[in-house]
């Protein structure tokens, strides 16, 4: 029994790092080829320094940590949203007539606003718990802004580009709670 258990916690280790941020990813594994991957957390978990995969204890681990739900005591409903802001601006200095600097120009603007709603429900039946959920996975939504000048800092023209799409998963999990300390989980996932 401990050898079978030994070979599945490898398989799944295994498993689980080619589908990761990892060294598996410089080959394609697991990350999109562009879109950013979407990263949410509870409040809870992002006050403590963003611990999802260890520390959540509602049906929404059913996207982190499968294995959590074994935690889970009675039927939960949970809806999360999670939203961030992202912004870079790109500048170059600007000179006065006596070549002294002037302050910086704006020549381009990346803006990201997301906002991602999930939900999950989890029911556990002694040791076992099953869970179904939705959330979002990868976001194409982007806003770019380049403004352009001529040699005296005039702005001639602006070339905006604004992109809105994404790409949601509906997971359906379940956990096994063997001891106090062992627990195992699986979500699969349906784009």
């Amino acid at each position: 029994m401990k050898k079978i258990i030994l070979i599945s916690t490898t398989i799944l280790v295994m498993a689980g790092s080619a589908y990761s941020n990892t060294y598996w990813s410089k080959w394609g594994a697991g990350q999109p080829a562009y879109g950013d991957p979407v990263i949410f957390t509870s409040a809870r978990s992002a006050a403590m320094g963003n611990t999802t995969i260890a520390n959540e204890e509602t049906s929404l681990s059913l996207f982190s940590n499968p294995a959590l739900l074994s935690v889970v005591e009675k039927p939960k409903i949970d809806f999360l949203l999670s939203s961030f802001y992202l912004r870079e601006d790109r500048t170059f200095p600007t000179y006065d007539d006596y070549y002294s600097k002037a302050g910086e120009s704006l020549y381009v603007s990346n803006a990201n606003t997301y906002g991602f709603p999930s939900f999950a429900v989890a029911y556990p039946f002694k040791r076992l718990t099953f869970a179904l959920g939705s959330s979002p996975v990868i976001d194409y939504s982007y806003k770019y802004l380049e403004i352009v000048r001529d040699t005296s800092y005039v702005k001639k023209n602006e070339n905006i580009i604004e992109r809105k799409g994404g790409i949601s998963a509906i997971s359906l999990g379940f956990a096994y709670r063997l001891s106090e300390k062992i627990r195992l989980g699986a979500a699969f996932n349906s784009n």
